[in-house]
């Protein structure tokens, strides 16, 4: 759509690399443990352009979840936060809220500091893109990596104050 074509041509979300059509970003993980009735992963997705890393949790639970809750942190809050690994805020845990009550759930660290993102979106600006583009792409290059479209009946979005501009 010529929507879906502005905003990408905006946030630079094709000239990230590696592009989609190469498999998107170089996912690794970092750590995995249990959690709940389950497993927590921590990953980081890397890109080549902007040199830029996105660190993101995976809690699924042992047996198959039907949904999936993906969470986009906002201002002043991290996936610690949301998972409930720290101290409540104004997140009130809902990943761990929503886990509990049977959803798997991935959990991005987005920007949640405007003065880093505010540096990061300029490394990003110099490189063709901007920091909600890389954004956006993080949530879809670990979709399609681990296939979740197609794992679960439901993929629901969530964001909160900066986590809901993506």
């Amino acid at each position: 759509s010529r929507t879906g074509q502005i905003l990408s041509d905006a946030t630079g979300f094709e000239r990230i690399s590696p592009t989609r059509k190469n498999g998107g970003a170089h996912i690794v993980t970092a750590r995995r443990g249990r959690f709940g009735s389950g497993q927590l992963q921590e990953m980081f997705l890397h890109y080549d352009r902007p040199k830029i890393r996105v660190r993101a949790v995976f809690a699924q639970h042992d047996t198959s979840a039907k949904d999936l809750i993906v969470i986009t942190t906002g201002s002043w809050t991290t996936i610690e936060h949301i998972m409930g690994l720290r101290e409540e805020d104004y997140y009130k845990r809902i990943g761990a809220y929503y886990y509990n009550k049977g959803l798997d759930v991935v959990a991005f660290d987005h920007g949640s500091n405007g003065h880093i993102e505010a540096l990061m979106n300029l490394a990003a600006i110099i490189e063709g893109g901007q920091i909600l583009g890389v954004w956006a792409r993080s949530i879809c290059d670990l979709i399609d990596h681990y296939g979740l479209r197609e794992k679960y009946e439901r993929v629901v979005l969530y964001g909160l104050s900066r986590g809901g501009r993506v």
